[in-house]
């Protein structure tokens, strides 16, 4: 800090502690010497002078020129006060001399102390809870020290993965970062720690300003500043309000935003103006925090992936600076799930098909499921894994019970996934009557007292948030794949009633239309079962969205084959992803839907999309390139890099231009395995004797696997080497990987 510098701060942390107007406390001419700051209260006349040294002699001169304009004032019936503020420790000879002279000799961080304590703010943050963080074991948000375990945090679109210290770093530039990841992944656990390394940092006199964690959920239609600071140090036990409102001011709090789509998640309404509208009005606490900020100092958000419907509609809606960063919060690596589990003294193997999501094996962990858990083979793919998981679990439960079966109490908590589909935030929470209403649709009866007991203990609900009485399902996929049980029993029948209470607002995720064929499947459905659930979903039951998940489920099952919809048209629909190369549908009209991506890298499927949002069209470089099939559709992003063409036609070698086909088809999407001749599919005839050496390498290395289906071989990506995949592909030629070496060597039969 130069010493003009030193002298702003110094007058503008003087401006906020006695709470003067802009252009108060300037320099001032005071008999002929000139004062570095002159603050006029209605009480006192405050004079304090500015210094960067340590030398006495300087000092001296200041001590003069204090006595000398005080002693002027004085005469003039004022009442002074003298200070000299250092930039560092004052030294114990200027301490005494400034003393000596009736004068206060403080450093600028002390001087600051009087604006906010900021020992007391820091001690009752830490004791308060960060977002949805709990313990796995009691639901209390009363951690340990220690709980945080590193995870990759890594820049949007590119593979630079950065530390909590690499953040800190960034956040004492001034710069914005908006933290990202699926619930569970360790968001607020994130910001706990990083609040915690500022913690630190302050009491070592390493950081001028104090960290602020502020759980957005907490503050639900505010918008001023000085209201949310007031609120914030009421909830935590502060006893000095102001004192946060002073220091925002003067420029001495750093930030830290949770939860930014707990303010007010958008229903899936068509018209995205709409929901647009709806976000920028929920974020409007954001903006005037981004605002205010601009060129004073850092700020971290955290946001659950997939809020915004892409980086650059967060930008806008936020008002963030152009060199916000995007950084996503990778699942953990499987030495990263060792040592977490280890600290809870379990050493289970985990299978590859299970997320390592630090709120996912704490609450596996803390029930003593990892055992059966890890019992579980992913060798016959994801699905059937977590089918088997959820059916084990459930007979748990119901051996605890004289009330339900086990099949009932699946049922219960696929009703329970369900009913999220209609809720704004797409997952929870679920309060006591939704448990209850849910128990009664399935058994006919109310619960009884030892119901209800069962109905407190349901395995895969979590408290939210430490809210009395509220749940919330403990993983994403987890709550999909018992979404998928409703969408699979109405495949198999779509005449009865579809068991859905009301409107559904999201879409079924990919992984979850995967469970639906495979449930579906499983209870024998062929081919026409899917095109006609999805006629009596629309045409019925009026469920848009659940014709379509019915036709995607469908497309999954098949193992890459065709799924007729005999000219059905679906109007008004939500789906997450449309994969028109991977799962071919035919005969099927889209209108006025929502669809967040489109993977257009093929010609096999014969949709047509009219008047529909699209979020994402993928295999088309802009609207001048698109087909016919797109009709009068609003689409906001294109994308041609990473589809199976756009991979063909580059300049790598062919072995290459493989592996990286076979990555994007193993590895893009969640939980989905696929039919071997999908991997063959799309890459020409030139290319297609390299697909089972280059197979041969990846299982070698452990990174595929495969096993028998209905009628071919499927193959699936091991979910450990997901993030070291999609390394590859950004960039294989740059990428330091051995496994590219030795794939660049492989030469066709």
């Amino acid at each position: 800090m130069t010493g003009p510098e030193f002298e702003t701060e110094v007058r503008a942390t003087a401006r906020a502690l006695w709470s003067l107007p802009p252009g108060e406390g300037a320099a001032e001419l005071i008999s002929g010497d000139e004062i570095d700051c002159v603050c006029r209260t209605e009480e006192l006349v405050h004079l304090i002078e500015c210094t960067t040294e340590r030398r006495m002699e300087k000092f001296r001169t200041q001590v003069l020129k204090l006595k000398n304009a005080k002693g002027y004032l004085e005469r003039n019936g004022e009442t002074v006060k003298l200070r000299i503020v250092t930039m560092h420790e004052p030294t114990p000879e200027q301490r005494t001399n400034a003393s000596g002279n009736g004068i206060i000799a403080l450093s600028l961080q002390e001087f600051r102390r009087g604006l906010l304590y900021s020992r007391q703010y820091l001690e009752a943050r830490w004791n308060y809870r960060f977002g949805s963080t709990s313990d796995p074991e009691d639901g209390s948000y009363r951690l340990s020290e220690d709980e945080y375990v590193e995870q990759a945090l890594v820049l949007a679109n590119s593979t630079t993965s950065y530390s909590v210290n690499d953040i800190c770093s960034y956040l004492k530039d001034g710069k914005v970062i908006v933290l990202v990841g699926p619930f569970g992944a360790g968001k607020s656990l994130t910001a706990r720690e990083v609040f915690k390394s500022f913690r630190v940092e302050y009491y070592r006199g390493n950081t001028e300003r104090t960290p602020i964690v502020i759980n957005l959920r907490d503050h639900w239609g505010q918008s001023d500043i000085d209201e949310i600071l007031r609120r914030h140090a009421t909830r935590i036990g502060f006893e000095n309000p102001a004192q946060l409102v002073r220091a925002w001011n003067a420029g001495l709090l750093l930030p830290l935003l949770d939860g930014v789509d707990e303010l007010a998640s958008p229903v899936m309404a068509i018209g995205k103006d709409a929901i647009r509208r709806s976000r920028e009005e929920a974020l409007k606490v954001v903006q005037a925090f981004i605002k205010d900020i601009r060129g004073r100092t850092g700020a971290l958000l955290t946001c659950r992936d997939h809020y915004f419907d892409s980086d650059d509609e967060a930008r806008r809606l936020m008002r963030l600076p152009n060199d916000a960063m995007f950084v996503s919060i990778n699942e953990f690596s499987e030495e990263q799930a060792t040592v977490y589990l280890k600290n809870r003294g379990v050493t289970s193997n985990l299978p590859t098909w299970l997320p390592r999501k630090p709120l996912l094996l704490g609450y596996l962990a803390s029930r003593g499921l990892l055992e059966q858990v890890a019992a579980l083979s992913g060798d016959t793919g994801a699905a059937y894994a977590w089918d088997s998981f959820l059916d084990r679990i459930c007979e748990r439960e119901a051996d605890l019970s004289s009330d339900i079966d086990s099949v009932a109490v699946r049922q219960l908590l696929e009703d329970l996934a369900t009913r999220v589909r209609s809720l704004p935030s797409g997952s929870g929470p679920l309060y006591d009557a939704d448990l209850a209403s849910a128990y009664k649709a399935i058994t006919g009866y109310d619960p009884s007292e030892s119901a209800r007991t069962l109905l407190q203990r349901l395995p895969g609900l979590t408290v939210r948030d430490q809210e009395i009485g509220a749940r919330s399902f403990v993983d994403d996929e987890m709550m999909e794949a018992l979404q998928a049980g409703t969408v699979a029993r109405f495949i198999i029948n779509p005449f009865g009633s579809p068991g859905i209470a009301d409107k559904i607002e999201h879409p079924l995720k990919m992984f979850g239309c995967s469970m639906a064929g495979h449930l579906a499947d499983k209870q024998g459905a062929q081919p026409a079962h899917y095109s006609v659930a999805a006629n009596e979903a629309a045409q019925r039951w009026s469920e848009p969205t659940l014709a379509l998940d019915s036709i995607l489920a469908g497309a999954n099952a098949l193992d890459g084959e065709s799924v007729n919809a005999n000219d059905l048209t679906i109007s008004g629909g939500l789906a997450d992803e449309i994969d028109m190369e991977e799962h071919p549908i035919t005969n099927l009209k889209l209108h006025n839907c929502l669809v967040n991506r489109v993977n257009f890298d093929s010609s096999q499927s014969s949709i047509v999309f009219d008047d529909c949002q699209i979020i994402r069209v993928e295999g088309i470089a802009n609207s001048r390139a698109l087909p016919s099939a797109f009709s009068l559709c609003d689409i906001q992003e294109f994308d041609n890099r990473h589809t199976n063409t756009a991979i063909i036609g580059s300049e790598i070698p062919d072995s290459l231009k493989v592996l990286m086909v076979i990555i994007r088809k193993l590895f893009l999407q969640r939980g989905s395995g696929r039919a071997e001749s999908a991997l063959y599919r799309g890459i020409g005839e030139q290319l297609r004797d390299y697909v089972s050496q280059v197979l041969d390498v990846l299982v070698s290395e452990r990174v595929v696997y495969s096993h028998p289906g209905n009628r071919q071989t499927i193959w699936h990506g091991n979910r450990a080497c997901r993030a070291r995949m999609l390394r590859i592909l950004e960039g294989p030629m740059n990428a330091n990987d051995p496994l590219v070496k030795t794939v660049s060597d492989v030469s066709r039969l």
